[in-house]
């Protein structure tokens, strides 16, 4: 880790988890059994990517947001995001809060369905 604080990509005061793993993976300091899969084709599907923009607070798009949804075309018809395969609904979905304003409502209306009700 001390390798890749010492350039300055990494001197913006924000810890980048993904360059320390990148790093790494890439260097081989990691065990044999790890591997990487692209996003929408496993476990987690990682989609703040998607957003060239990167919103930072909750609920800011800014104008150059591209919508997930109808720019991407990888959710369905029901909100849920597609794998790759734009078929299989992604198990765990990383990063969604990039795009607060368009999964608020999902994401709500979800919570309420799947939360245990107090009697």
């Amino acid at each position: 880790l001390n390798e890749v604080d010492a350039h300055d990509c990494h001197h913006k005061g924000v810890p980048s988890d993904q360059g320390y793993l990148n790093y790494l993976f890439y260097t081989g300091n990691l065990p044999a059994e790890t591997f990487v899969e692209t996003r929408g084709d496993g476990v987690v599907n990682t989609v703040g990517s998607l957003d060239g923009s990167r919103p930072r607070h909750a609920g800011y798009l800014p104008p150059t947001h591209v919508n997930i949804g109808e720019y991407w075309k990888i959710r369905d018809a029901a909100g849920y995001v597609l794998e790759d395969d734009l078929t299989t609904r992604s198990a765990a979905v990383h990063q969604w809060d990039r795009f607060g304003l368009e999964f608020h409502q999902f994401v709500s209306e979800l919570g309420r369905d799947v939360r245990p009700r107090r009697r």
